[in-house]
């Protein structure tokens, strides 16, 4: 799987590095599953950005916005 970022930069959550690329190998059994979570981490200057998701012909991306705490 690889994952790009604009705006910031992409966190693992266990090991704090920075990614761009997961090696997936799923099983072959009907219903299997794949689960990756990682952070994206604001650089200082930005207000926005994007995290782009992409395995095996399937592509996501989310736009990200950071707004202040109330």
């Amino acid at each position: 799987m690889k994952m790009a970022v604009t705006g910031g930069s992409i966190a693992l959550h266990s090991a704090g590095s920075k990614i761009s690329e997961i090696r997936v190998i799923l099983d072959e059994a009907k219903g299997s599953v794949f689960e990756a979570l990682a952070f994206f981490a604001p650089s200082k200057s930005s207000s926005s950005g994007n995290v782009t998701a992409s395995y095996n012909g399937i592509n996501v991306s989310m736009s990200i916005d950071i707004v202040e705490p109330r």
